[in-house]
């Protein structure tokens, strides 16, 4: 085989001429899926806003906007506005088309892929390769482009966990960086509070405690921030976002929703249970993966006849539950199984410790305040699992054809799910798409997961995304 294509090299170190073509062909797929794809879901909102902020650069949060009933001014809305400021500028240089906005996500869809290869190179070194293009082929990053804020909240997330865990990167000169990209990413998206604690628990393990003051950065520039609203209109953006009290058990519901996501964008998951069970383990300890393993191939098997056999009917929706769960639960467990005997073992080590904490904050924060559960809000999570399953089973692998396999079926779900939605978009009108605008994450209202019997609407399903 050609050695460019030879997928074996994912768990080894090519050469840059390799690797470049690669990272180049990562980024190219994720690129044309949605290079013309129509607006849809908040992307109308999202272009009145940065519309606005054209004209009006020092109010941008005082236009008004309509969500299809009464006009309320943008600062009503959940987001700031750094990236729609970037929005601007490129709309009045390139103009506002799809393909112009789409152009601009581009770069930031790069910046995610090879931002991500270079932390994986930091993480493991070995086989950096793997865990970058299971994100790159992934269904929730292919999806999640568009013109909302998810794909360049991502890159800067990536970014700011490289610098963090450089060690080529002195202590003073990380810190200030790593402050600066916190942020920013507060100013494209107030779930980036989770950094602050990653960035503390970093010095402080780290021992640079004469470091700390650099966590006032972030928080400085997020105060700036504040004192510009109430300049503006005599209010603070973050303080006044809803937080609605829930019973517990709407927690509870939103961890196996987030959980139940976590398993619908991880279609390469019988790769890290293929690998785990392959590790030293008591005979009942390898049943049980392989149980685990076959579950996982035989739901995803079923449905994919089901859908061709019987596409009208409804009978897989427990299936598509139980495998996504199965999924879920299985990953995370993974995780906190080989946590715990490193800890105990005391071999845990500074990076695993930050990287365990990007995991279980990002999830946090969605699971406590996020209004409905989405593929891109759990996507903020991905990044570390690929990593620590890879540094910790997955790159001992030496069995090619199921990391091959794992490629090749994450390129064909991902192409099977973004392919339509893609295609029945672009006729549709942007309000509604293929599930209603009530749902999200494959969660409806009522408080249940749903699948309905269309491929189409099955596709948006899996992805946790309708149109």
């Amino acid at each position: 085989m050609n050695a460019v294509f030879d997928l074996s090299r994912f768990t080894a170190k090519p050469t840059a001429t390799t690797t470049a073509i690669i990272l180049f062909g990562l980024w190219l797929f994720a690129t044309a899926f949605n290079i013309d794809k129509a607006y849809h879901v908040d992307d109308t909102a999202y272009l009145e806003m940065a519309h606005w902020i054209a004209q009006n650069p020092l109010h941008p949060m005082s236009g008004l906007l309509s969500w299809g009933a009464d006009y309320e001014q943008i600062h009503f809305t959940n987001q700031p506005p750094l990236y729609f400021y970037l929005m601007a500028g490129w709309g009045l240089l390139f103009g506002w088309s799809e393909i112009a906005m789409h152009t601009l996500m581009s770069i930031f869809t790069f910046w995610v892929i090879w931002g991500f290869y270079r932390l994986s190179r930091i993480v493991t070194p070995d086989a950096p390769l793997l865990p970058t293009a299971l994100l790159a082929l992934s269904p929730a990053f292919v999806v999640s482009q568009n013109t909302m804020v998810d794909i360049p909240l991502l890159a800067l997330w990536i970014e700011f966990f490289r610098v963090l865990l450089d060690p080529n990167v002195s202590g003073r000169w990380r810190y200030l960086f790593a402050g600066v990209l916190c942020g920013l990413a507060m100013l494209v998206k107030y779930t980036s509070l989770v950094l602050l604690p990653a960035l503390v628990l970093h010095i402080m393990i780290a021992g640079y405690f004469a470091q700390l003051a650099w966590v006032l950065l972030p928080i400085s520039i997020l105060a700036a921030w504040s004192g510009f609203n109430y300049w503006e209109y005599g209010g603070i953006h973050m303080a006044g976002r809803p937080v609605a009290s829930k019973p517990v058990s709407a927690y509870l519901y939103s961890v196996l929703y987030w959980v139940s996501v976590l398993g619908a964008i991880t279609p390469f998951a019988g790769l890290f249970f293929y690998a785990r069970k392959n590790l030293p383990v008591t005979r009942g300890n390898s049943l049980f993966w392989n149980a685990v393993l076959i579950l996982f191939c035989g739901a995803y098997l079923f449905i994919f006849v089901w859908l061709i056999a019987f596409p009208d009917r409804h009978a897989i929706n427990v299936v598509i539950q139980f495998l996504f769960l199965l999924t879920g639960f299985s990953l995370l467990g993974i995780l906190i199984e080989l946590a715990l005997k490193k800890l105990v073992n005391k071999n845990l080590n500074v990076d695993e410790l930050v990287l365990l904490c990007w995991i279980f904050t990002a999830a946090g924060f969605i699971v406590v305040l996020a209004p409905f559960m989405a593929e891109r809000h759990v996507m903020l999570a991905l990044p570390p699992i690929l990593l620590l399953c890879n540094a910790w089973f997955v790159s001992k692998l030496k069995s090619s054809w199921v990391i091959t396999a794992a490629l090749v079926f994450s390129v064909l779900l991902t192409t099977f799910v973004s392919g339509p939605i893609s295609g029945s978009c672009a006729g549709s009108d942007t309000s509604s798409g293929l599930v209603s605008t009530n749902t999200a994450g494959g969660i409806s209202e009522t408080g249940s997961i749903f699948v309905t019997s269309d491929v189409e609407e099955f596709s948006a399903t899996v992805t946790g995304k309708g149109c």
